[in-house]
């Protein structure tokens, strides 16, 4: 059962993600140059915390690992793993090919992505 709570979760974050991606894609700046080729934009910030507040709420000790901010090691054996605008350039383009990728760790085995 908590599997499917887990899930469900994991789709409206996903979904939250996404409308807070699409709402800012016409107007969106870099934020933060990572190096050459990697950029962070205010939609991966605003997106990524939409998603850890979704998860921490329904899972506050689980540990996340995600892009665009330092991990949260809360001790236990279940990490999400976020990428919070997977495909940046494009979405920085405004080519609508990007996505919110979610995937959940238990005792280091993955079960989606």
């Amino acid at each position: 059962m908590e599997q499917a709570k887990e899930l469900s979760t994991a789709i409206n974050a996903a979904k939250e993600a996404g409308k807070i991606l699409l709402n800012n894609l016409e107007s969106e700046s870099v934020i933060k140059v990572k190096d050459r080729q990697d950029v962070a934009t205010n939609a991966d910030l605003a997106s990524e915390k939409e998603i850890i507040e979704i998860i921490e709420s329904e899972f506050p000790g689980h540990n996340i690992l995600s892009e665009e901010s330092k991990p949260k090691e809360k001790g236990s054996e279940v990490t999400w793993i976020i990428d919070p605008l997977d495909g940046t350039k494009n979405y920085f383009r405004k080519i609508p090919l990007f996505t919110v990728s979610i995937a959940l760790a238990k005792k280091k085995k993955l079960f989606w992505a």
